[in-house]
């Protein structure tokens, strides 16, 4: 079992339980062999200037009817590019063809797609946990 160190965040919506939600991932990890003991739970983005390991990022359930999806993905592609040893992952279906969606609007290809970004939990443990320590 490896340990997830550092800043963990999941920023997510308020459409449903987000400490349910979190504790959702961390089961999930935990499945995958990965311990995550502490997850920082933020509905508001806040805390984009901040420093961070990991976000998991859910904003499904309140992408209808608005653009704040769309305004996120840009925002997390943006911070993916600056911060290379963060990584950022989707955690939910609409969130993963959002963040699709976001990176063919921006017509980034998928050989330039930053590696940081996870379009699943299962991708994020069989890429990132290749390269990198916890």
């Amino acid at each position: 079992m490896k340990n997830l160190i550092g800043r963990v965040i999941y920023f997510g919506d308020l459409m449903g339980d987000l400490e349910e939600e979190s504790r959702d991932i961390q089961r999930n990890l935990h499945r995958h062999g990965i311990e995550c003991n502490k997850i920082e739970i933020h509905d508001t983005p806040k805390f984009f200037d901040e420093q961070f390991d990991v976000m998991f990022f859910d904003w499904g359930g309140m992408s209808v009817g608005n653009s704040l999806m769309d305004c996120f993905c840009r925002e997390i592609i943006k911070m993916s590019e600056n911060r290379p040893n963060t990584a950022f992952v989707m955690v939910s279906r609409f969130t993963k063809e959002a963040m699709e969606d976001a990176i063919r609007y921006l017509e980034i290809d998928e050989h330039n797609t930053p590696t940081n970004i996870f379009l699943t939990i299962e991708d994020f443990v069989k890429n990132w946990l290749r390269d990198y320590t916890f």
